[in-house]
């Protein structure tokens, strides 16, 4: 069942992303934000989208970069869009910023070399895993 749950949102994730290059087809920029609060393998058979395994994470950054994407900061993805950049680019995003992120993602992310955001909620500081 949960090898199921991985592939539905693997092909999720990958019909989204086609249904908003069909919604943008004449937009000369090809950016995406990715959102996320929590990379943890607790989250597997979770329906929350901003949850994910890290096998799930990891997927989908790995897809991103076979069709072509570059992974940049928020600064450079507004660059991007102001100077009408054609290429395809994409931004990691962290909100909240639970203490798997730091343990699941960072790593990762930091041996890539891809940038990313965190965006932490000052209400969750010194909260247990946070």
């Amino acid at each position: 069942m949960n090898k199921l749950k991985t592939i539905y949102y693997v092909y999720r994730d990958i019909l989204l992303t086609k249904y908003w290059f069909w919604r943008s087809k004449n937009s000369k920029t090809h950016g995406l934000i990715l959102m996320y609060h929590s990379i943890d393998d607790k989250n597997e058979g979770h329906t929350n989208s901003c949850k994910h395994t890290k096998k799930e994470f990891i997927s989908t950054i790995l897809r991103l970069k076979k069709e072509g994407y570059i992974f940049v900061s928020i600064a450079s993805a507004l660059d991007m869009i102001k100077n009408k950049n054609r290429s395809k680019f994409a931004v990691v995003t962290f909100d909240d910023v639970p203490e798997d992120v730091y343990h699941n993602a960072y790593p990762y992310l930091n041996e890539h070399n891809i940038p990313f955001t965190l965006f932490v909620s000052q209400c969750y500081i010194d909260q247990p895993h946070f």
